[in-house]
């Protein structure tokens, strides 16, 4: 009987290729590797994304050691006048 299916090649082939196609599903090798493969790619994504953010964060960081950037922050956020500035004051 076993000599009868080896003189078959197709049988053969279309057998072993069945049995890779079911150990590899058994295994879950194949599905791990569909989730390996979309994790690479966020993970990508999420690194291209932080990078972006230090080059932002980085130039905030070189606009904040600037004496004309803190000096525009203190009159606009933080209320601040120089010394030679003409405050007016409004009652309500």
């Amino acid at each position: 009987m076993v000599s009868q299916f080896l003189q078959r090649p197709k049988l053969v082939l279309v057998s072993c290729l069945i049995l890779f196609i079911v150990s590899v599903f058994v295994q879950g090798t194949l599905v791990q590797s569909v989730r390996l493969s979309m994790d690479k790619k966020h993970l990508s994504k999420q690194i291209a994304d932080n990078e972006k953010q230090i080059a932002l964060l980085s130039e905030k960081i070189i606009e904040a050691k600037d004496p004309a950037f803190i000096h525009k922050q203190a009159v606009e956020d933080l209320d601040m006048v120089n010394d030679n500035d003409l405050v007016f004051v409004f009652s309500e």
